[in-house]
């Protein structure tokens, strides 16, 4: 196991089938902002710069999970 861990918690640009209803705006429009709101293509950099480090990548995109935002800020 490696002992270098790299957090890539923007990748991702999914958003699961339950959450679709939390939505108030067009699809479209969601979906243009998980794709303009990611850091595409930074969980495949990260695996090539660090090979053998543990990568922890975001499943979901961050309009769904901000893991670098504190409750506190979050739109409820």
């Amino acid at each position: 196991m490696s002992s270098l861990v790299v957090h890539v918690p923007h990748a991702s640009t999914a958003i699961p089938d339950d959450v679709w209803p939390e939505f108030f705006v067009p699809r479209s429009e969601v979906e243009a902002e998980a794709l303009t709101s990611a850091d595409l293509y930074t969980d495949e950099m990260a695996r090539q710069a660090w090979p053998y480090a543990q990568i922890i990548d975001a499943e979901v995109s961050r309009i769904v999970v901000d893991g670098n935002r504190p409750i506190a800020t979050a739109v409820i």
